[in-house]
């Protein structure tokens, strides 16, 4: 999550967006990285705990 944010951030640097519409696509990505990494993270489990 912390890569793909890091990488999103200096992707919208040239882009020139104001600070509160960085902030919130970059939070918004964050959040989305997030969920899918638990989401990968609990699937694999599941299936080594069967």
């Amino acid at each position: 999550m912390i890569v793909g944010v890091i990488l999103l951030r200096y992707a919208l640097r040239p882009a020139g967006l104001p600070a509160l519409a960085e902030l919130l696509t970059v939070s918004a990505a964050g959040a989305a990285l997030y969920g899918a990494t638990l989401a990968l993270l609990g699937e694999r489990f599941r299936l080594n705990a069967l």
